[in-house]
């Protein structure tokens, strides 16, 4: 894995996000570009475990509510796994990972980083792409101290 905080390399566990307010203005604060680069086998160490979750759990939840609370991506593929909706259409893994498991995504690469050790939050997601073999985060953090 690879962060880049302003154009710079930095450290993985100089780096954590913002739990609470993530996204929100972080009034008095510069935000710098952040990049993070994982292979695809690091994605899998990352978020499989939570994408397969979130994917079973949208199954029972159109299957209970009669499609009300679908996430449409997933069913078009018949919920899958992480691996298989890699394979398959990896357009929707981006689309999932931006747009319900940013948090639990962000966890799973930065897991429980403190803080007060930590140079950068990043504070905000615009984009992943998954191409070849790797994904790229696109964001903004800000620094701590």
């Amino acid at each position: 894995m690879k962060v880049e905080v302003g154009g710079k390399i930095e450290p993985s566990e100089k780096v954590t996000f913002r739990r609470l307010g993530f996204g929100r203005p972080v009034p008095g604060k510069e935000l710098y570009t952040v990049i993070i680069r994982l292979t695809l086998n690091e994605l899998q160490e990352v978020v499989s475990e939570e994408f397969d979750r979130f994917s079973r759990e949208s199954k029972e939840d159109d299957e209970s509510y009669g499609g009300e609370t679908v996430v449409v991506p997933l069913r078009s593929l018949d919920y899958p796994t992480l691996s298989s909706a890699l394979e398959r259409n990896q357009g929707i893994v981006e689309e999932v990972l931006m747009q319900y498991i940013f948090l639990e995504f962000l966890e799973g690469i930065f897991g429980e980083n403190d803080e007060a050790r930590c140079l950068y939050s990043v504070n905000s997601l615009e984009n992943i792409t998954i191409a070849e073999d790797h994904v790229t985060i696109a964001g903004f953090a800000y620094k701590i101290a």
